[in-house]
């Protein structure tokens, strides 16, 4: 008797186990996917951003939803269009309004299609810092109305430019100064040696690649004779073909620069 009985209960709980996950599988589906993306498009356009991107899934009778999304308006600025070329989707326009410093309101609203993405926006990196980057599904309604009970996924990492750096900054206070000229002149002489740090902030392989004329270009840059304003480097790069290496430098305003060439086999420094 207990063996039939414990036989039906398994039953039972499978059967609700499986009412159970089909269930799940057929609920709406709203999902947002970051990324991180630079264009060196002319104008206010150049520079880093940070992309979001809305899909719709299980949801044909889907009518709209409502975000809430807030972060630092010191280091991200939401931006107007879309500075990236579109996949030749069919996707919704997205209505995006900011309700106040830090505080956008996304709206997305119905199309012909229960499965699709919404049109992308994104914000510019305007500041050096970090930020947390916070998203509330507000409200998600269906042509019968309100509906609590979506899978809402907004994995969104904290916004982080710590590990950012202005190129030519040996003291690590993310300016270019004439103290920067002085510290690559001791390094070039051999009363310092060089950190990986400044190695790569000036672009050389070891200690041996600072020379005299590196701390009088870094002079001259700092008071604006020579060169460009300090650049924060996004991203570094070490491209290779069979023989021969750069180091690339992309800045946060859409711009790079190259190092090299480079033997490929001999010149990759460590911290690259």
């Amino acid at each position: 008797m207990m063996k039939k009985f414990i036989s039906l209960l398994l039953c039972v709980i499978f059967m609700f186990s499986f009412v159970t996950i089909g269930v799940a599988e057929i609920l709406p589906q709203l999902k947002i996917t970051v990324s991180k993306q630079w264009t060196d498009l002319p104008t206010d356009n150049a520079g880093l951003f940070t992309c979001f991107e809305l899909s719709l899934r299980n949801c044909p009778n889907f009518d709209s939803c409502q975000l809430i999304i807030t972060y630092n308006p010191e280091v991200l600025q939401f931006v107007k269009g879309y500075p990236f070329l579109l996949d030749d989707e069919l996707r919704k326009q997205t209505i995006c309004t900011v309700l106040a410093p830090g505080t956008l309101q996304v709206m997305g609203n119905h199309n012909d299609c229960g499965n699709h993405e919404f049109d992308p926006f994104c914000f510019k990196v305007v500041g050096e810092g970090d930020t947390d980057i916070s998203v509330d599904l507000v409200s998600f309604r269906t042509t019968d109305g309100e509906v609590e009970n979506v899978a809402f996924d907004a994995d969104i990492q904290n916004f982080d430019t710590s590990d950012y750096f202005v190129r030519y900054d040996l003291d690590g206070d993310r300016k270019l100064t004439s103290a920067d000229a002085r510290l690559a002149l001791r390094i070039s002489v051999g009363l310092l040696t060089a950190t990986d740090e400044q190695c790569r902030a000036v672009g050389v392989v070891d200690t041996n690649g600072f020379t005299a004329e590196t701390a009088r270009f870094i002079l001259r840059t700092a008071i604006g004779l020579e060169g460009n304003a300090a650049k924060t480097v996004v991203q570094m790069e070490w491209a290779t073909d069979e023989e021969t290496g750069y180091i690339i430098y992309h800045y946060s305003d859409g711009t790079y620069d190259t190092v090299g060439p480079l033997d490929a086999w001999t010149d990759r420094p460590d911290w690259v």
